[in-house]
């Protein structure tokens, strides 16, 4: 394998042309709408590298090894309105100036990894038509996060032996520097070059720390915070101000136009217009001088237009002389750190200040504020390749360490804020020493040799400090200490078990980034002496997560923990975390408060993600609870938990009263166990992360309240449900609602048990019998309840009906379900799938809608008197004005039975539909049966419309209707649905008032038609 040495700046030349790679080709074609138009494609793109020779006098070993990963990253915009691809079109876009054709943005639209091949001595991508653009390049290659923002994470890094050795130095800077570079990809026939200057953004610093104690320290660590340094870099070639390096007025940069940024900037940004400076890349790419009123002729992108006068037609460079980045900087203040020379611009810094801190108003996500470097016993092989041979540097008594720190440029000059330095070891932390000002004096604990306010990666000579250690102040229980990552907190948990002086240890502690607790971690926390409380607390609001991903095994993690209202508890995918007794902060007795909140520790928030699991295995026994359904308790002795989920959820046999819960996944109520939800004040009022104040089940949320469960909303706070709740147990004040978004399904209610209770304190949804017809009980409330949703009954109610058939006996075996019991359930849509419907009563019914499935039916109801013979018929359905569709499908009958609805009181008014459906030509009939009535009103199946004279239309589709002998069936007319056909075998009668038949309706039987 050969490797080629790095430069301080390097000259890539890429040949553009066919590649392979048709995920990048949807991922840019995919970014069009963003970008605005089409714009010219290049392929087989190959980064072909020049030699170059180092200048870096700290010796880094910066070379390219197989398989090295870069970023490619388009980072513009297409802003013509016009479309590249036509004849006409691409005449005009050829026309157009750089500028006018793209506009830097601050997001990137793809990231194109380039391989580096060391035979080949090229950078490869197997890119299939590379976009057109103003790219921006990183090394080694940095992810993308959600936001379409580079991330360059600096923040961990990992020194191998002493840094007194210079291969240790060397290699640890080559391990852990970081470049970036701009290109600008034309388009052109056969290959298109492409020149990228890539440039170091980072610098070492050095710590030699003396130890003049009499006692052995094994570092583990250095850490070095302020408000001002973040661990995380981003690019953003729309707040590149770069300047002269000799005066801070901004008027004097070096950065495109005032009036392009504005044209080219969204107009939120511009309201501060100083925050926005685009990157010229005219600049940086000619290096040449050039003045205004140069006719333009050094304009980099000459068209058919050359000679225009119009600023925007043109990218121009800024007047000033070009800088020599190899000369040492001049000491112009006198103090010992140099700068470069007035008046002269520098490509190198022109590009470094297109990398910013990742900050809030950039990334949500962005990173805490500190860098750190792990120092572990080691070497570094010949290629490059760390080996680690102990987990420390061992520090003698009267001996020194070095350890390198590779900063970003920054200028802490004038700030109020200290740059602080903490050194972690075995022994306890050293903390908080602050590099702003010189610590010295014989009594001083921690002499430092200068002062640490300003850090330039083009400074070409490396920086030290000599941290000496006096009498340091180590502490193993150290209060309020700073946790910024996962191994800070372990280190911290290993000193408070390293001796009995934990017992009464319950130091509080602040994170400043998401902190996760895997197996590993918690087994140290199990650790620590029963009476040993961690209080985790966060410096930033709305604060940092405490994220579980413990194994079953170690799911009782919170009973060692205390978390303040300003961190969240978040389960991740794959964790487990239990609720138990000991898990809740009251039962730490934490009382005090932090930054002046009486009652930080009395409010737990849990988020639970998809795959996680938590279980609720016990309520908050130190609280006092009456009457719990009425929420009433002693606020003061509770610890408030407020539940976001969106992975399961179980409720184990406890009884839960005051949780808020957002549910987008998987509640379960076990059986056995009961909550009750919190009043609703308090959340809007202390976590404004909801817009509605009451528990809610979303429409990706399933609540399973299995048998013997319950599940309650309070009196002034009910659950309001927008998904699927599935009740076998108990349920009460319930808001089951129609969601907002129509196209979406509404809330759902499925009673799964015929013991199962159902309180609804407002239906705009849907609640699904099934089979069951258990009781739904309307909780009336201080308004008038909304009761505008859907009750459905599937299936047969499983209990013995009666079928009247031409003896005018009663079959007690058939299965069946009688109209009044629908009604009484408040069903408004039936299917019956098994047995019979029975109109035991001629009285207006809930149904609006009613299906009779194959081998069903529907049956008007004899009445007998004690001697078992008939005396009367109750046949009619009668329906709401303008309600009531009835659809017949394939195998299903009606004996004996008026299908009409009430227009007003005692009049009779139209169905709204009826429908024979079948499955097509060869599908069971349909029948239509008048059964028996030999002294009362006839035989008859009977379609109403507005009185008895006249009737409803039969609408078929794909069916076979059979009208049994003697049966009398009276309609309005017949109609086929449109691309259908049916047939009527007909033994009776059929009376129709518009006597036009289809013509793809087929008559057969003994009286094929009779009007």
């Amino acid at each position: 394998m050969r490797t080629k040495h790095l430069l301080y700046s390097i000259a890539l030349v890429s040949a553009l042309a066919a590649c392979t790679n048709d995920d990048f080709l949807e991922s840019a074609q995919g970014s069009q709408e963003g970008m605005g138009m089409e714009r010219p494609t290049i392929s087989n793109v190959v980064l072909d590298l020049n030699e170059a020779n180092t200048r870096l006098e700290y010796n880094g070993k910066y070379s390219f090894q197989d398989g090295d990963k870069m970023s490619v990253i388009l980072m513009d915009e297409n802003n013509t309105g016009v479309r590249y691809g036509s004849t006409t079109n691409t005449d005009e876009w050829n026309e157009l100036s750089w500028l006018e054709k793209y506009h830097l943005v601050d997001y990137a639209h793809t990231n194109l990894p380039f391989i580096y091949d060391a035979e080949e001595n090229v950078f490869n991508s197997n890119a299939d038509n590379v976009l057109e653009g103003n790219y921006f390049m990183t090394l080694p290659y940095a992810p993308l996060d959600g936001n379409r923002q580079v991330r360059i994470d600096i923040a961990d890094q990992t020194q191998y032996g002493d840094a007194m050795d210079q291969d240790v130095r060397a290699n640890f800077i080559a391990k852990n520097q970081q470049f970036v570079g701009y290109g600008q990809l034309k388009a052109g026939e056969g290959i298109s070059r492409f020149n990228v200057s890539l440039v170091p953004v980072l610098f070492p610093y050095y710590f030699t720390i003396q130890n003049n104690t009499v006692n052995t320290l094994h570092v583990t660590k250095v850490v070095l915070s302020h408000s001002m340094l973040t661990g995380t870099l981003t690019l953003d070639p729309t707040r590149a101000y770069y300047n002269d390096p000799t005066t801070s007025a901004k008027e004097k940069g070096w950065n495109l136009e005032t009036s392009y940024v504005k044209e080219h900037t969204d107009s939120w940004a511009t309201e501060n217009p100083g925050d926005i400076y685009h990157f010229n890349y005219a600049n940086f790419l000619a290096n040449q001088t050039a003045t205004k009123s140069d006719s333009y002729k050094k304009e980099l992108y000459a068209h058919n237009r050359y000679g225009s006068m119009e600023k925007m037609d043109y990218v121009y460079n800024i007047d000033g002389e070009v800088g020599d980045v190899s000369k040492p900087w001049v000491n112009v203040a006198g103090d010992g750190k140099g700068t470069r020379e007035a008046g002269k611009y520098y490509w190198d810094d022109a590009i470094r200040a297109v990398v910013q801190p990742m900050r809030e108003f950039n990334n949500p996500e962005y990173a805490t504020q500190y860098l750190e470097v792990k120092v572990k016993d080691g070497y570094y092989n010949e290629d490059g390749t760390a080996v680690e041979t102990g987990d420390c540097l061992t520090l003698d008594s009267k001996k020194n360490i070095r350890v390198a720190m590779m900063l970003p440029k920054f200028d802490l000059r004038g700030s109020s804020e200290s740059l602080k330095l903490t050194i972690y070891t075995k022994e306890g932390v050293i903390q908080t020493i602050d590099l702003s000002k010189q610590n010295e004096g014989i009594r001083v604990d921690t002499q430092t040799s200068g002062i640490l306010d300003r850090n330039d990666p083009t400074d070409n000579k490396v920086r030290e400090m000599i941290i000496a250690l006096d009498n340091p102040s180590i502490s193993k229980y150290p209060n309020g200490l700073t946790i910024n990552n996962e191994d800070d907190l372990l280190q911290l948990v290993n000193w408070m078990n390293d001796g009995a002086e934990s017992a009464d240890k319950n130091p509080q502690v602040c994170f400043t980034n998401d902190i996760t607790i895997n197996d590993e971690l918690a087994v140290a926390i199990e650790k620590l002496n029963a009476n040993t409380i961690l209080s985790i607390y966060s410096a930033a609001a709305p604060g940092n997560n405490l994220r579980i991903a413990t194994s079953e095994a170690h799911a009782n993690i919170l009973e060692h923990l205390d978390v303040a209202s300003n961190v969240t508890v978040e389960v991740m995918n794959g964790g487990v975390l239990n609720m138990t007794e000991k898990s809740y902060n009251i039962a730490h007795e934490i009382t005090s408060g932090i930054n002046g909140n009486s009652n930080y520790w009395g409010k737990l928030l849990i988020e639970v993600a998809e795959g996680g699991t938590l279980n609720i295995v016990s309520n908050d026994r130190y609280s006092t609870q009456t009457k719990p359904e009425f929420n009433f308790r002693d606020r003061a002795n509770y610890t408030e938990v407020y539940i976001d989920n969106a992975g399961k959820v179980y409720v184990e046999d406890v009884q839960v009263v005051g949780f808020f819960i957002h549910n987008e996944g998987e509640l379960n109520v076990m059986g056995g166990a009961s909550i009750s939800f919190a009043d609703a004040d308090e959340w809007i009022l202390d976590h404004g992360r909801w817009e509605q104040p009451n528990s809610i089940n979303t429409i990706r949320g399933t609540v399973n309240v299995h048998q013997g469960g319950i599940m309650r909303g309070t009196i002034n706070n009910y659950f309001e449900n927008f998904g699927v709740i599935n009740n076998y147990g108990e349920v009460s004040n319930i808001l089951n609602l129609a969601n907002p978004d129509p196209t979406k399904k509404p809330g759902l209610i499925n009673i799964g048990a015929l013991t199962a209770v159902t309180g609804v304190s407002e239906n705009t949804g849907v609640v699904d019998y099934h089979e069951f017809l258990a009781g739904v009980i309307l909780n009336k409330t201080s308004y008038e309840m909304q009761n505008t949703g859907e009750y459905w009954y599937t299936g047969a109610a499983g209990q013995n009906g009666l079928v009247n058939d031409e003896t005018g006996k009663a079959n007690p075996d058939v299965k069946g379900v009688y109209l009044s019991e629908l009604n009484k359930a408040m069903v408004t849509k039936a299917v019956i799938t098994e047995g019979i419907l029975f109109t035991d009563y001629q009285q207006e019914t809930t149904l609006k809608t009613l299906v009779l499935k194959n081998n069903t039916g529907i049956c008007g109801y004899a009445l007998f008197n004690d001697k078992n013979e008939v005396i009367g018929w109750n046949r009619g359905m009668y329906f709401k004005k303008g309600e009531g569709t009835v659809i017949f499908e394939a195998g299903s009958s009606a004996w004996n039975v008026y299908f009409q609805n009430l227009k007003e009181a005692d009049k009779k008014g139209m169905v709204k539909s009826v429908l024979v459906k079948g499955t097509g030509k060869g599908s069971k009939p349909v029948t239509f049966d008048g059964l028996v009535d030999e002294d009362l009103s006839g035989k008859a199946v009977n379609f109403y419309t507005t009185d008895s004279k006249s009737y409803s239309p039969i609408w078929f589709e794909s069916a076979n209707l059979n009208i049994t002998m003697h049966t009398q069936v009276n309609a309005k007319s017949l109609i086929v649905v449109d691309g259908t056909s049916s047939t009527v075998d007909n033994k009776g009668v059929i009376r129709l008032d518009n006597t036009n038949v289809p013509t793809n309706i087929e008559f057969g039987g003994t009286h094929p038609m009779q009007r």
